[in-house]
């Protein structure tokens, strides 16, 4: 009877690595070649670790998301987390200029901070004339 590759046996190094790997969304096939393992072998020593490396990468990915539509006025990290988590839909828009619209598009903008013209004193001449001859003024905004 020929000798077979002996019997895999699991290490805390192994297991980090699995762990890690799966927490990258990284596919079977692809972990047990990375791990140096056989797809089956993996499939039977390790499924908590494949289960709780996919775990915690979506438990990281989901605490970044939150803090960025909560603090950093992300507004696709909003829109994505009230689609996936709250339910919410995107509501079909007709093309412009059809009939029976359904919905109202709205797109919110951040503002821009308002200009302060500068005043410019009524005895100033002008500093530069357009193509026409018009005089111009070279006015900033502070």
């Amino acid at each position: 009877m020929p000798a077979g590759r002996p019997p895999h046996k699991p290490t805390e190094e192994s297991r980090q690595k699995v762990r890690v790997l799966a927490g990258l969304g990284m596919v079977v096939d692809d972990i047990a070649r990375v791990a140096g393992i056989g797809e089956t072998a993996l499939r039977k020593y390790y499924p908590k670790e494949m289960a709780k490396g996919r775990a915690e990468a979506n438990v990281r990915v989901s605490q970044a998301l939150f803090r960025s539509a909560t603090k950093r006025e992300n507004v696709i990290a909003q829109m994505f987390w009230l689609k996936n988590r709250a339910g919410w839909k995107d509501l079909a828009t007709p093309a412009s200029g059809e009939q029976g619209a359904t919905s109202l598009r709205i797109e919110f903008v951040r503002a821009q901070p308002q200009l302060e013209a500068k005043t410019i004193d009524a005895a100033e001449v002008g500093n530069g004339h357009d193509k026409e001859g018009h005089r111009t003024f070279d006015v900033s905004f502070e």
